[in-house]
């Protein structure tokens, strides 16, 4: 079996949704399953790997200005070498680390008309993404 096809499986009826916390139990329970091989099962490695996505998270939700806007950003380029987060301002103000900006946003626009490509209701949205996409060609715009 695959991932796909093990979480297929999952899917509860009842509920009309996957369960996280059930997909957890059975994969604990199924040691031959692909998810159970995906997983961390190692408490001192999977506490490790919770603590940093916590950090991010706090990152993402201190370091803001008043009205919520964050101050931080985490570039393409830095997560191709462990990650980070730079100054907002910094970045901004930095020809190429705007430009890296420019193009992770757009990337990003891209992928969420991708995954909402079904709701006939954003196509406005949608198409104004690539026009800005179509627009922009810089030296960044194959990074993300």
């Amino acid at each position: 079996m695959t991932i796909r096809s093990e979480l297929e499986a999952l899917y509860d009826s009842g509920k009309g949704k996957l369960d996280v916390k059930d997909v957890e139990r059975w994969a604990r329970k199924h040691r031959g399953s692909e998810l159970h091989a995906a997983l961390t099962w190692d408490d001192e490695t999977a506490g490790h790997l919770y603590r940093l996505d916590q950090i991010r998270r706090l990152i993402s939700l201190h370091i803001v200005r008043a009205d919520g806007l964050r101050q931080t950003v985490s570039l393409s380029i830095d997560r191709m070498d462990g990650g980070g987060y730079r100054p907002r301002d910094t970045v901004l103000a930095a020809p190429v680390m705007r430009a890296v900006l420019l193009t992770d946003a757009i990337a990003e626009f891209e992928r969420l008309a991708a995954r909402f490509r079904d709701l006939s209701e954003l196509q406005p949205i949608f198409d104004a993404i690539q026009r800005v996409a179509a627009k922009y060609d810089g030296p960044f715009r194959d990074v993300a």
